[in-house]
């Protein structure tokens, strides 16, 4: 079994691709049913508000000095980098908010849910972000996105109206800190760390050598950081 460590934020596109393409890789490598995905908590901004009043467009071009149309074409590179593995992208409506109680939710679905709640949790809070546009600090937005998922109300209830799951959050933080991550995704296989969302080819490559070589790192691919994402 191949154990892969992810750390990730649901504000962060690259993530979601990264994921898309690992997923991508696993099969062409042959390897379903032979892989552990292991899903680890990573704030890009711990700070940020419940509620966004800018987009991420808007955003964009205030930050880099961009007109509306320098800081649209940027947009649809990461729109075409998502649809490349099937998600229907609109990364310029976005309207980043705080993801502590979207990650504290999926602590909840790794506890108590099998494997395939647990990812399609994953897949619905950003699907939720980043195709949906909604807003993940909303406790009915989580509550919709987990029941559909297959999460029970009452522990979604429960959750949200607690600080159950604060802790793994914050270790998960603490983890990735010590290890000197400071850009998502982050995927650690094994003795290999990769960071950004490399490509299906690379994953490949990485996966097929898994146990075979010592390797500390590979080369990265588009990430995201406090800064900003790569664009």
């Amino acid at each position: 079994m191949i154990n892969i460590n992810i750390f990730s934020d649901f504000a962060c596109p690259w993530c979601y691709i990264g994921e898309k393409r690992l997923e991508a890789a696993i099969t062409k490598a042959g390897l379903g049913g032979k892989v552990n995905l292991v899903y680890r908590a990573f704030q890009l901004d711990p700070n940020a508000p419940k509620e966004a009043n800018k987009s991420t467009l808007e955003r964009l071009a205030a930050k880099y000095r961009l007109s509306p149309e320098e800081a649209k074409k940027r947009i649809e590179m990461v729109d075409r980098s998502g649809k490349g593995v099937g998600i229907d992208f609109n990364f310029g409506g976005v309207k980043p908010s705080n993801t502590f109680d979207a990650h504290r939710l999926m602590k909840l679905a790794e506890q108590s849910y099998d494997d395939t709640t647990v990812q399609k949790l994953n897949y619905g809070l950003f699907d939720a972000n980043f195709t949906k546009n909604l807003n993940l600090s909303d406790s009915k937005v989580l509550t919709e996105v987990g029941l559909a998922a297959g999460l029970n109300e009452e522990d979604i209830d429960n959750l949200l109206n607690s600080d159950q799951f604060k802790e793994e959050v914050i270790n998960d933080e603490n983890v990735a800190k010590n290890l000197g991550i400071s850009s998502v995704p982050c995927f650690i296989v094994g003795n290999v760390a990769i960071p950004g969302a490399i490509s299906i080819d690379d994953f490949v490559d990485v996966l097929e050598k898994y146990g075979k070589e010592s390797v500390t790192e590979t080369g990265s691919g588009c990430s995201c950081d406090e800064t900003g994402c790569s664009i």
